[in-house]
């Protein structure tokens, strides 16, 4: 008979023993648990929006565009008129003179367009500025060919469109076309907020965790 109540004593301790080794995991999960809710932290990535110009870009780009555009054509014309004026020049190389002089005036629209652009979106591209101006500064030509065709003398608003279209040209590029610079996503680090019932009811637990550990 006591051999059998030693057995049974011996059991039942092997069975403690042996929850209470099992237990333990538990306790340190909880106590891994309660350490990470107070100290857990959240990363958000922040992926910054396609931008745009600003309104005082866009009006910088249109005054600057224009004003270097007529800066690079009134040297560039008055050199060929001169030349022309002076000497009996071939058709061709008339010809020639007056694309040069018409590119400079597509040329300096598109430097001022890219250089204040260029402010906003440093990836922007000098000689796509430069193609897009080419491009409206051809559809002004366009225009003034159909003016002419319908007036003796060109009216004044299609002339100021025409003389604007390769500043425009070149701020459509700038706006619409051209590509912006890739950000590197913004990484917002920050603590989880914890409220002051919430701290109470965790330190509780782990408090009781740790006598159970102990026993």
């Amino acid at each position: 008979m006591r051999t059998i109540i030693l057995i049974g004593f011996f059991f039942s301790f092997s069975s403690f023993y042996a929850q209470n080794k099992t237990s333990a995991p538990v306790s340190t999960t909880s106590e891994m648990r309660y350490s990470y809710e107070i100290n857990s932290s959240k990363l958000e990535l922040i992926q910054s929006s396609p931008r745009k110009h600003s309104f005082i870009n866009l009006a910088g780009q249109a005054v600057v565009g224009t004003g270097l555009a007529v800066v690079f054509f009134v040297p560039t014309a008055a050199a060929s008129f001169s030349i022309g004026w002076n000497n009996n020049l071939d058709p061709p190389i008339g010809a020639t003179l007056e694309v040069l002089t018409i590119s400079s005036y597509f040329i300096g629209a598109a430097v001022g367009v890219h250089w204040v652009a260029k402010a906003q979106n440093k990836e922007l591209s000098f000689w796509k500025t430069v193609g897009y101006s080419f491009i409206g500064g051809s559809v002004g030509l366009g225009l003034l060919a159909i003016l002419s065709t319908q007036y003796t003398t060109i009216p004044g608003v299609g002339g100021t469109i025409a003389a604007l279209c390769p500043v425009i040209g070149s701020m459509i590029y700038a706006s619409f076309v051209s590509d912006w610079p890739q950000e590197v996503p913004k990484v917002s680090l920050y603590k989880k907020s914890i409220s002051h019932k919430d701290l109470i009811e965790q330190t509780q637990i782990f408090n009781l965790e740790l006598v159970r550990i102990k026993l």
